[in-house]
């Protein structure tokens, strides 16, 4: 039998906790070493799971074992370190070439096989997009059209950097001021520099993200291409038998009876019901994208002192850009406000100031910066408030419907003309032909012939359908020689219309036409000399532009570009190009 001695009572768990040490919990130990070494990837990820097991243990042994601490050391450490490493490997990453938040290896650039410098390529490229704000005042509309001649034109000015360094081209600090100085946006009416001009565009380009200090380095290096396309062309050369010849095509007096088939005299022989003109609608959306447009209000001083006093008063507080009272405070200075509708930052517009600062400065508020800086305006200083701004937008067929069908309707009306045009040009050769006059047989036919000349193809005020004739008056090598500056070969002769000879039915924008040349006469003596002067200057520029190209185009074969695949579809070029599509190229 057992004494009581031998068999002690059992041990309540508050007591055995105050005489009995707990152990320690084998995970949580190892959460903490682990998490020491988080900065490696399976370290971290051990530590976290045993910290957790370590802690679900710890709670369940009520007591019995030790080591929360330890578990939560780890667990910290372990989170702590992961990110850390996270941090690191990111810097790392993104900081090589071949990371480049740009990069994918089948859209980004190669030179010789090899992915491009990502820094040289990032700068190259932000070079493009303020050489474009510096020009137009604006930033370009994002888009993948528009990435694509980004990285082509990236790369090219890379290319072109880099063949001027190697042949030691430089611009000193004299000549960039220089060249700033002559810059035309910065010469007023009699020539000469104006500072109050480039102050007003220096702030203009700062709103842009673009200091002094950015546009002096753009312009340095867009010298240096310069500069090398100077040095690439010098062999460009034109002769003074070119010039004979091509000022006597561009300058002889001409003569002649036009005949013209106009799409809007065919306007009634056509219709197009809602279906069609729905269809239509759809096939064109594109074409009836209105731009992106500002509503501004601006007043204007007479000197900038004054309107710097109100653009002063206009700087809004933190956060209360909302509050501004322009109006108040304009009148509070003996000022009228002038408020404009909804305008493109190209194009016609109405009741606002023609002057080009004057769209570049409301392009650039908002409603975080609604007032501009003072800027040169007509005979004073004009301050603009942003009030409104419309994205671009494709309207929908109810705004544009009666335009939509009219476009459908010219279209067939145009093709109808160009029917008639041709059918009446048969009509009239034979007749000729067989011994009628021309003047005759366009009576029989009900055709009105108008007389126009004597003209010369260069004369800007002549009868708009002259620019349409060029290519039938004169010899088509002398107009494709002078658009390309393609040298003329020394026994070329040209081959002019002769008197009295019927053109070919010439189509037109607005429809067609044909004409008969009743004369040509030698070029008017008066200021030859000046205008040849001017004509040789401008087919050496284009022969230069054209050799440029030619040396650029072999460049990037020599260095293998590989512009890398586009973002946006092949486009199908259109028949004639559009008057109104922005130009974004800006590298020579």
């Amino acid at each position: 039998m057992n004494s009581p001695e031998s068999n002690p009572p059992p041990v309540s768990p508050v007591m055995a906790g105050a005489n009995v040490r707990p152990k320690t919990c084998g995970l949580a130990t190892a959460s903490l070493v682990l998490g020491l070494f988080s900065l490696l990837v399976f370290p971290a990820i051990a530590a976290v799971i045993c910290g957790i097991v370590a802690l679900v243990k710890i709670s369940k042994a009520k007591g019995a074992l030790a080591g929360t601490g330890r578990a939560i050391a780890g667990l910290v450490l372990s989170c702590v370190g992961g990110m850390v490493a996270i941090v690191l490997i990111s810097v790392i990453v993104f900081s090589t070439p071949a990371s480049h938040p740009h990069r994918q290896d089948a859209y980004w650039p190669k030179v010789r096989g090899k992915p491009v410098n990502a820094t040289q390529y990032e700068r190259s490229r932000n070079d493009v997009i303020a050489q474009y704000v510096i020009t137009t005042g604006r930033q370009p509309q994002q888009g993948p059209q528009l990435d694509d001649q980004l990285k082509q034109q990236a790369v090219i000015r890379m290319l072109l950097l880099k063949k001027a360094d190697q042949m030691k081209i430089r611009v000193s600090d004299d000549t960039l001021a220089r060249a700033i100085k002559s810059q035309p946006l910065f010469l007023n009416e009699n020539g000469q520099f104006d500072a109050d001009r480039y102050k007003n565009m220096m702030d203009l380009l700062n709103r842009q993200g673009i200091n002094v200090t950015r546009f002096e380095e753009v312009m340095r290096r867009q010298m240096l291409i310069q500069q090398l396309q100077t040095q690439v062309t010098s062999a460009a050369k034109v002769t003074p038998e070119e010039v004979d010849r091509i000022h006597t095509a561009l300058h002889g007096r001409l003569t002649v009876e036009l005949v013209e088939f106009n799409a809007t005299n065919f306007l009634n022989a056509v219709s197009a019901n809602d279906d069609e003109i729905k269809t239509f609608y759809e096939h064109n959306r594109e074409s009836f994208r209105l731009p992106k447009r500002v509503k501004v209000r601006y007043t204007k001083f007479a000197t900038e002192d004054r309107a710097a006093e109100f653009a002063l008063k206009c700087e809004p507080e933190q956060g209360a850009a909302s509050k501004i009272d322009f109006v108040k405070i304009a009148t509070g200075l003996g000022a009228t406000v002038k408020e404009t509708e909804y305008f493109a930052a190209t194009g016609e517009a109405e009741g606002i100031p023609v002057v080009p600062l004057f769209r570049k400065v409301a392009f650039t508020l908002n409603a975080a910066t609604p007032c501009s800086d003072p800027f040169a305006c007509d005979d004073g200083y004009c301050v603009l408030q942003w009030l409104d701004s419309k994205p671009s937008e494709i309207a929908p067929l109810e705004e544009v419907r009666d335009k939509a069908a009219y476009r459908l309707r010219q279209e067939r009306a145009h093709d109808v003309a160009l029917r008639e045009g041709v059918t009446a040009l048969a009509r009239v050769k034979q007749a000729v032909a067989s011994g009628k006059s021309f003047t005759d047989v366009c009576a029989e036919q009900h055709l009105v012939p108008v007389t126009i000349g004597p003209f010369s193809l260069s004369d800007e005020s002549a009868h708009p359908a002259v620019r349409h004739m060029g290519r039938s008056l004169v010899d088509s090598y002398v107009v494709f020689a002078l658009a390309n500056g393609i040298p003329m070969p020394d026994d070329f002769k040209p081959d002019a219309m002769a008197i009295h000879a019927i053109s070919e039915f010439i189509r037109t924008p607005d429809g067609g036409l044909f004409f008969q040349l009743k004369d040509r006469q030698a070029p008017n003596p008066v200021d030859a000399e000046t205008k040849k002067q001017q004509l040789a200057q401008q087919i050496l520029n284009k022969r230069r532009q054209t050799m440029f190209a030619d040396w650029v185009n072999k460049l990037t074969r020599e260095e293998q570009v590989d512009f890398g695949r586009m973002c946006s579809p092949p486009s199908v070029p259109d028949e004639e190009p559009q008057p109104d599509a922005p130009a974004t190229a800006v590298v020579p």
